[in-house]
């Protein structure tokens, strides 16, 4: 037991936490997915959809016309986006369904023990609280594959990442257009998160020049 002042500290730090998780680092909803596409549930017309913007260079959560979420993505080689945008093909506005995401390799956020106390503290699931940020994780559609990777230090490869890293390599070598994109941790996290097959996908190619 602790005092009540201990108590209170605990919980206003629990409750501080969990805002983290489940606001600024997209956690923590039931049904998987980010803040940003639980919140898509609650207002606007129509599904969500996920939007690979060549032209603007980001990941884009929308709603019909309204923009949910974004954040910019990096390593976009031209050549290989041309490429991989042709492969994916997707005409102008319409949408492919997402057919898998894999998380490979993600780091802790907090162990267990410290979950425990959260939840504890401020009356959460703690089955419920976002637990790892993703270091590396593969979108894959019928024809198109995009990893994704953050700056999160998570080690090397374990034997499942290397089972999908030959996977993928056969899956090239049979004509799957694959490319690598860099985004910030929280937009891993939410991404991955959000990204639920069989979600709706549409590219939006770099301009012309």
């Amino acid at each position: 037991m602790c005092s009540s002042r201990a108590c209170g500290i605990i919980r206003l730090a629990g409750f501080a936490l969990v805002s983290c998780m489940l606001y600024a680092c997209g956690g923590g909803e039931s049904d998987g997915r980010g803040q940003n596409a639980s919140g898509a549930q609650k207002g606007g017309n129509g599904a969500l959809v996920l939007v690979v913007d060549f032209e603007r260079r980001q990941f884009e959560l929308v709603q019909g016309t309204v923009p949910l979420w974004s954040v910019p993505f990096f390593n976009a080689d031209s050549t290989e986006v041309n490429a991989w945008v042709e492969s994916f093909g997707s005409a102008k506005d319409q949408s492919v369904p997402l057919a898998e995401n894999i998380l490979l390799r993600s780091r802790n956020l907090l162990t267990d023990s410290v979950i425990a106390i959260v939840a504890d503290a401020s009356g959460f699931d703690a089955h419920l609280l976002q637990r790892r940020i993703p270091a590396r994780f593969i979108l894959r559609w019928e024809d198109a594959a995009l990893e994704v990777e953050s700056p999160v230090s998570a080690g090397g490869p374990g034997l499942r990442e290397l089972w999908h890293n030959a996977r993928s390599t056969a899956r090239r070598m049979f004509g799957e257009a694959q490319m690598t994109l860099v985004v910030d941790s929280l937009g891993a996290l939410t991404l991955q998160r959000a990204a639920v097959p069989p979600l709706a996908t549409r590219v939006r190619p770099p301009k012309k020049r």
